[in-house]
């Protein structure tokens, strides 16, 4: 089997059945609703974790993205090839910019290199397993939209996006870039994201 996201094994979830997003036999048991981002896992890891625990100091500042020059308070790093990654091929995770690297983000990406269309059937089948372990939460189904980065007004991106009663945010993706974009180095994307409140304001008004 393998496992986009598990229940987290704290105190909090022992009682509940354990959530199981499958990516080729995609089946699961679940509590009847869930509310708290933080009982959920990807590669082992939730929010409030430090990323300190997985990783050490100096492979958090190596796989640093610098992506965000307008608003330091967050950063990110894009983690690859270590060996207890059982699914993602890269795991994103989000920390405020101090020695703690608590995580605020955490996205898992699969790569779909020119195979887009077995993108869009996972990220169905994820979305509809979302909407029934999140009963409470308003989805919000973008359909498919342009990507603004890029050389090519062609590439996009198709989504569905979960917003808690907290404003914590869960969402799936697939990014499906132009030839010209494939040729400068993108490759299509399935991408499974969850994000604090706090985390997904600052992205938002802030980041760049």
């Amino acid at each position: 089997m393998i496992f986009l996201l598990t229940t987290k094994p704290t105190n909090k979830s022992m009682n509940r059945l354990s959530l199981y997003l499958i990516l080729i036999l995609f089946s699961f048991q679940t509590p009847s609703q869930a509310d708290d981002i933080q009982d959920f896992q990807i590669e082992g890891m939730s929010i409030g974790n430090s990323a300190l625990d997985y990783f050490s100091e100096e492979e958090i500042k190596h796989f640093e993205v610098g992506y965000y020059k307008k608003d330091k308070t967050f950063n990110a790093s894009n983690f690859s090839g270590f060996p207890f990654f059982k699914v993602y091929d890269v795991v994103q995770v989000h920390f405020k910019n101090n020695k703690k690297y608590i995580i605020y983000g955490i996205s898992g990406i699969i790569y779909y290199k020119k195979n887009i269309n077995d993108c869009y059937k996972r990220m169905d089948k994820i979305a509809n397993d979302l909407s029934n372990l999140f009963k409470n939460a308003r989805r919000d189904d973008r359909g498919t939209e342009k990507l603004d980065i890029g050389l090519s007004k062609d590439s996009k991106v198709t989504s569905v996006v979960y917003w808690l009663k907290s404003s914590e945010v869960v969402s799936v993706a697939c990014y499906d870039w132009a030839k010209e974009d494939e040729d400068d180095g993108e490759t299509d994307i399935l991408r499974v994201t969850i994000d604090t409140a706090e985390l997904n304001t600052w992205l938002v008004e802030k980041a760049y």
